[in-house]
């Protein structure tokens, strides 16, 4: 088991409200989520959310996407930002730009990407200090 799916998938199952997307569902468009979503259909577009990303084993997504924690058993295809834990599962299929914060791979996972890790999230004072070293 990976180091740090067992809490993070605990706490998506203590979660009031998890939004799923079903094997039988097919969804082209935008998403912005201010909780937990699993998703083990299709996916396409835009995807924003705040807790965590589960995409089950029969799940794909092509498309941007930005979350707290990601879970990839199935297949992503696209850019994906994650500010704390992504976790590429066994059998997991990635194709994009990734960028994390901490990233576990599992033996078995596919994976063609450009990769960053260590991200921060840019606070105010880090945004100005840009600003002032730009000018």
């Amino acid at each position: 088991m990976a180091k740090f799916e067992g809490k993070a998938l605990k706490n998506v199952a203590k979660n009031i409200a998890i939004n799923i997307i079903d094997q039988k569902t097919k969804f082209d468009g935008s998403i912005e989520c201010g909780g937990d979503i699993r998703i083990d259909g299709q996916f396409k577009g835009t995807l924003i959310v705040k807790g965590v990303l589960v995409l089950g084993k029969t799940g794909v997504i092509d498309g941007t996407v930005a979350t707290q924690n990601a879970y990839i058993y199935g297949v992503f295809t696209g850019d994906l930002k994650v500010e704390e834990n992504l976790l590429i599962g066994e059998k997991g299929r990635v194709q994009g730009d990734l960028v994390a914060k901490n990233l576990e791979i599992n033996k078995g996972a596919e994976i063609q990407a450009k990769i960053e890790t260590n991200y921060k999230k840019p606070n105010q004072e880090t945004k100005k200090k840009n600003l002032v070293l730009n000018k």
